[in-house]
């Protein structure tokens, strides 16, 4: 048999283990949307060693954080109940505790700052806080 044969049949094994390869790497999570909302990310292992930084607990299940440079504050969305934590960010320590008509997940400084977008998923709405003042806007 000649060295050509060869080559052509290791590329073609190579070819088909990266597809296979792509294709096993496309599945799901398997985690399941709630009934009416979007797809929760699937639970994180346990730690098996101490995380690096600094911990602190500051409500169940927290969901996004920004740091708003003009206000000088850190805000944390968590669940149960559904809530919007503006945290010292130094301390770490909740200094406002704003109540959230539902669920939220990711959270946006506006350009410009000051004010933080909370799009809380299941109420189907948009809000505008101002960490500072706790003053909250419906946007959307």
């Amino acid at each position: 048999m000649s060295p050509q044969p060869r080559v052509r049949r290791a590329r073609t094994a190579l070819a088909v283990s990266i597809l296979v390869s792509a294709l096993a790497g496309c599945g799901g999570s398997g985690a399941e949307p709630e009934e009416g909302g979007a797809a929760e990310p699937d639970s994180a292992p346990e730690l098996t060693v101490p995380p690096a930084g600094d911990v602190a607990e500051v409500g169940s299940e927290p969901q996004g954080l920004v740091y708003d440079p003009i206000s000088g504050t850190l805000s944390v969305a968590v669940r149960e109940p559904d809530r919007l934590l503006v945290l010292d960010p130094e301390t770490l320590r909740p200094e406002r505790d704003l109540p959230l008509p539902a669920r939220t997940r990711h959270l946006q400084v506006v350009p410009g700052g000051g004010t933080v977008l909370v799009p809380s998923e299941g109420a189907d709405r948009v809000l505008q806080v101002d960490p500072a003042s706790g003053e909250t806007t419906v946007v959307a």
